[in-house]
């Protein structure tokens, strides 16, 4: 577990580190989110729904493109399989992702598909909180978003749903993933 947080803290100084490197004439838009996951397939059987928080930033690229860095801390606690309880999923990613608006009326106001890959560093640990096994993994995922304005200018409520696959040794971790969170320009 705190080789995990240890990851967690380094890659939320490495994200904000890089934004502030990058700020340029409100190209920059940051996103913090609220984050479901919804194990799929094999990963079902022994876990429960996942939660966590997500931290992202898009450069606009273009009007209807950006590229972007995300990163956050997700968590399954294991489900009893055949009498035996199932440990704890955790873990943090590490993302790049491409965004491409489909409409795109005004400021704050879309919908967008995305794809994203990249590592996800994990940690297993025992019913009782014991850390155990831990591992770097790749990482993809898909989907569709919403932007609602929230008030004036660029601020917005970005709600999206994904297919998340984490490519995990001896196995692939699948999850439909919907985040809710909040949109917000680092400069106007």
């Amino acid at each position: 577990m705190r080789g995990l947080f240890r990851h967690t803290v380094f890659l939320l100084l490495l994200f904000f580190g890089g934004i502030s490197a990058i700020r340029a004439e409100g190209k920059v838009i940051l996103g913090l989110g609220g984050d479901v996951l919804v194990p799929d397939a094999e990963f079902e059987k022994s876990y429960n729904t996942g939660f966590g928080g997500s931290f992202e930033a898009h450069y606009a690229l273009a009007p209807r493109v950006s590229l972007g860095l995300s990163t956050g801390y997700f968590s399954w606690n294991g489900k009893t399989v055949d009498g035996s309880p199932v440990p704890a999923y955790k873990g943090a990613p590490l993302d790049l992702s491409l965004r491409v608006y489909l409409l795109r009326p005004g400021p704050g106001v879309g919908m967008y598909l995305f794809g994203r890959g990249g590592v996800f560093f994990s940690t297993i640990e025992s019913a009782d909180g014991v850390p155990g096994s831990s591992a770097t993994d790749g990482s993809y995922a898909g989907g569709l978003g919403f932007e609602f304005p929230l008030g004036e200018g660029r601020t917005a409520i970005d709600i999206s749903g994904r297919y998340d696959v984490i490519a995990a040794s001896g196995k692939t971790i699948r999850n439909i993933g919907l985040r809710v969170g909040v949109t917000l320009p680092v400069s106007e």
